[in-house]
């Protein structure tokens, strides 16, 4: 039975996100990407949408005093330097 499936290397899903390998491996460990594995090769399915991925490791994480200081401001200036 051929499966019409395609997958990418690990290699090419960190080249695709711009991030590191490792950045991936971990990823896979912590179950946010889908894969198989064949022999001791991760594959990710190539349909699989890596966006939510990549807006994660973009997204900025503040200090509790930083989200304090952003949620009782006013001041848009603010709000983007943070």
């Amino acid at each position: 039975m051929p499966c019409d499936d395609k997958f990418i290397s690990v290699d090419n899903a960190a080249n695709l996100l711009g991030v590191h390998t490792n950045t991936i491996y971990r990823a896979i460990k912590a179950g946010e990407i889908p894969f198989i594995k064949i022999g001791n090769q991760y594959r990710i399915p190539e349909g699989f949408h890596l966006d939510k991925l990549q807006r994660k490791r973009a997204t900025p994480k503040l200090t509790k005093a930083e989200k304090e200081l952003f949620d009782a401001s006013d001041e848009d200036y603010l709000k983007l330097a943070l």
